[in-house]
């Protein structure tokens, strides 16, 4: 470089020889604090042009330095996650993805985009689609009882049942048994469908594989996917896919709830009603005004937080990446405190939003008497589990009732055209799936007949 300015005559031949003689020093450039967490997941995104990212460098080292103020209180060796995302241009604006990039086992994973069971943090999402199909309102009463569903009997957290309760009360509870009962009453296949239009990425046999437990956290998604959807409820139900870059074309977003629904559901979950650990001995209306979501985890994998104060999405996912449980992996105990202190120290305060107007129900939704013994779809033919014995392919004759019918063979969706499917030699496992997530089983084993021999 220099000789090519001597040869331009940008420089003398002093100056040149001066340079030539001075040691080189290097400096690490600003931008390479962020690539382990940021850069480094934007730069694996398929753009051979590159570009300006939208993280926000002060932001993403306040972050940062949030979550290892907190790692002292958490157990040894504890990874975090964070994302935060502006909501009115849907940036993202910090992204941590390990609290630790120096442990050489799991320091390069990125917690942010890695897939983990999200607890009760899906809950707002399927409320929200129950007031959506017009029969049920934050007044609406569910039963809070003991419940059977194929021999799953579910429990609430504090293993107690408090009988009638309001939608309201039982989302701000975080109670089980009635996101249960919601989400079988609306229907597994559309809370499924609802969650795909938030952007969660889910598996092609998604209703099947999860079922009920939907509601609990049987799927599993990503931080940052599900730290969108909760900017959706503060874009008052309308999702747009997060921008990564400045230079990105805002894309067409698509409504997913009405502003009204979003409404209440900021209302009941604002960190004014209930508030995350540390945060709960400050009267209301001096706590920053957030709406906000735990989770855990079966096992206490995973602990979670998340929320929005109408200006940005945050969300916070503590537990270990190899999946080991802890019983400090509480998401109000261990993830909340960290939310609390990324809304009073991070991003500005928010103005709280009016009180909303009551929400209509045009047919509302009359639970069961009896809740112990629903009677979900049957596989008529076969009758049972079969072990055949044929040459080549066996066709076996299917048939099922119930409500919304969906069949699936191993794993995947299928349709059935006429009375039969046809099974390769193997083991097949074959599903039918009601349209409120209730299924029933049948274990099918092909094996190929030996061929008698004539002489």
């Amino acid at each position: 470089m220099l000789d090519r300015m001597l040869i331009e005559h940008w420089i003398d031949e002093q100056a040149h020889a001066e340079a030539i003689r001075q040691p080189i020093l290097l400096f690490e450039h600003p931008s390479k604090k962020m690539i382990p967490d940021a850069v480094g997941f934007l730069a694996a995104q398929q753009r051979p042009r590159g570009g300006t990212t939208t993280i926000d460098p002060g932001l993403q080292d306040e972050t940062k330095a949030l979550i290892h103020e907190h790692l002292p209180r958490l157990p040894e060796g504890t990874d975090v996650a964070a994302v935060i995302i502006e909501t009115a241009t849907n940036n993202l604006v910090a992204l941590v993805g390990s609290a630790n990039r120096g442990d050489p086992q799991d320091g390069w994973v990125n917690g942010a985009t890695a897939l983990r069971s999200p607890g009760s943090a899906l809950k707002p999402f399927l409320y929200g689609t129950a007031y959506e199909s017009g029969r049920f309102s934050p007044e609406s009463e569910i039963p809070d009882r003991r419940i059977n569903r194929e021999g799953w009997t579910p429990n609430n957290y504090h293993r107690t049942f408090d009988g009638l309760v309001t939608a309201r009360e039982a989302l701000q509870r975080s109670l089980n048994v009635p996101a249960i009962l919601v989400t079988e009453a609306v229907g597994v296949s559309k809370n499924v469908a609802a969650l795909r239009k938030l952007g969660l990425s889910l598996p092609e046999n998604a209703t099947e594989r999860g079922g009920l437990t939907l509601a609990v956290g049987g799927l599993e998604v990503s931080l940052l996917d599900l730290t969108n959807a909760y900017a959706t409820l503060a874009r008052e139900g309308d999702h747009t896919p997060v921008r990564l870059f400045q230079d990105d074309q805002e894309r067409q977003g698509h409504l997913v709830f009405s502003p009204e629904t979003c409404a209440h559901l900021n209302h009941d979950l604002a960190s004014w009603r209930h508030a995350p650990a540390g945060m709960d001995e400050l009267p209301p209306r001096d706590r920053p005004w957030f709406m906000w979501k735990s989770g855990t985890s079966s096992g206490h994998r995973d602990a979670w937080a998340l929320g929005h104060n109408g200006e940005f999405a945050i969300g916070f996912w503590v537990g270990h990446f190899h999946g080991e449980g802890d019983p400090a992996f509480v998401g109000r105990e261990a993830a909340g405190p960290l939310l609390a202190d990324a809304f009073t120290r991070l991003v500005p305060a928010a103005t709280p939003p009016p009180i909303p107007e009551p929400l209509a129900v045009e047919r509302p939704y009359s639970f069961d008497e009896d809740l112990s013994d629903h009677v979900g779809p049957q596989i008529i033919t076969p009758a049972g589990d079969l072990v055949m014995e044929c040459q080549g392919a066996y066709h076996q004759p299917v048939l099922g009732e119930g409500e919304g019918l969906h069949w699936f063979l191993n794993g995947k969706r299928f349709e059935l055209g006429g009375d039969h499917v046809r099974l390769e030699p193997g083991s097949h496992r074959l599903v039918l799936v009601d349209q409120y997530g209730r299924r029933d089983v049948r274990k099918i084993v092909v094996q190929q007949a030996r061929r008698s021999v004539t002489r």
